[in-house]
């Protein structure tokens, strides 16, 4: 009886070690993801700041011509 307890113990003890794997798996996955959607945002949100930046002034019409009349 004794080693009947012990089996399932042992067969529970696996199965949390291997539930706190997956889990520790999952995790991993998911702040790898995380990380790697934040570099693309931060790269595209610098891209746009730059291109902001170098762009030309906008072009607005002179005041006081004869087209604003």
């Amino acid at each position: 009886m004794l080693v009947g307890y012990g089996l399932g113990a042992l067969v529970y003890l696996a199965l949390a070690l291997w539930a706190l794997r997956t889990a520790r798996y999952a995790v991993r996955a998911l702040v790898a993801l995380y990380w790697r959607d934040r570099s693309r945002r931060e790269v595209r949100a610098t891209v746009q700041r730059v291109a902001a930046e170098a762009a030309p002034p906008q072009r607005r019409a002179a005041v006081g011509t004869v087209h604003s009349q």
